[in-house]
């Protein structure tokens, strides 16, 4: 099937918002996930300067904005061609497809030092960091997380990353009470692939009593804004004191 990712739906310039119910059974990703539906539409699709009608099915959980289907390529006598990498539509110019990648999803990814850096005890740094791989090609989170074959004598925290130019930004802690000095090109973490049905936005409302209390320092109004947002972000890892701090 054809599907359309909600967001997407509902960005739609004129679109009448009343969706036909889904007839058909129920549908799953290709890892067999199941996909939240909410309903189907004809919808104008174009594609190299070619415009189409097809019918899509609404749906949640999509890595993808949209996804052409089967009964998309048979009802417009579509020719997908994996030799060449082509998919050619009727009327229209072939289209080149993405390049087969390269990329062992299942090696995880090295990452190491920029330069050396000395972390004073009980702190913590936030450094760049070198990926062992041109990732500039990945248009996707990777989760980043200490490397557990190195043994070093800090910690490295976890985070959801999208390198820039073979770089990530990481956070290392020095929990001992003597200095610690990394070296360039010390592997102090690795980058692992996720997918990206199994990330969830969270959102979090928060009521007007948790956000920040009436300023009682003469300070600007942007600054105070900018701390009221950061607070509401992260008001469920905080506890009242905390966010009045």
């Amino acid at each position: 099937m054809s599907l359309l990712r909600l967001d997407i739906w509902e960005k739609v310039e004129q679109c009448d918002r009343r969706l036909q119910p889904w007839q058909g059974l129920p549908l799953v990703s290709v890892e067999g996930t199941p996909l939240k539906l909410h309903g189907c539409a004809s919808v104008t699709v174009e594609i190299a300067s070619c415009v189409f009608e097809s019918m899509m099915v609404i749906a949640d959980g999509l890595t993808a904005e949209a996804i052409l289907g089967l009964d998309f390529l048979e009802k417009h006598n579509c020719i997908l061609d994996m030799g060449k990498r082509v998919l050619a539509l009727p009327g229209c110019s072939p289209i080149a497809l993405m390049a087969p990648s390269r990329i062992d999803v299942q090696r995880p990814l090295p990452v190491s030092l920029i330069e050396t850096v000395r972390i004073p005890a009980a702190s913590e740094l936030e450094v760049m960091a070198n990926v062992d791989y041109d990732v500039n090609m990945l248009n996707q989170p990777l989760l980043l997380e200490q490397n557990p074959s190195a043994r070093l004598p800090v910690r490295v925290a976890r985070a959801l990353v999208v390198p820039q130019s073979a770089r990530v930004p990481i956070r290392i802690l020095n929990p001992g009470v003597e200095a610690i000095t990394l070296n360039k090109n010390t592997p102090v973490a690795i980058l692992e692939f996720v997918d990206d049905l199994s990330i969830s936005p969270v959102n979090q409302v928060t009521s007007h009593e948790e956000a920040l209390p009436t300023p009682k320092e003469n300070i600007s109004s942007e600054k105070y804004s900018m701390l009221n947002n950061l607070v509401r972000k992260n008001s469920g890892h905080l506890n009242k004191y905390q966010r009045e701090q």
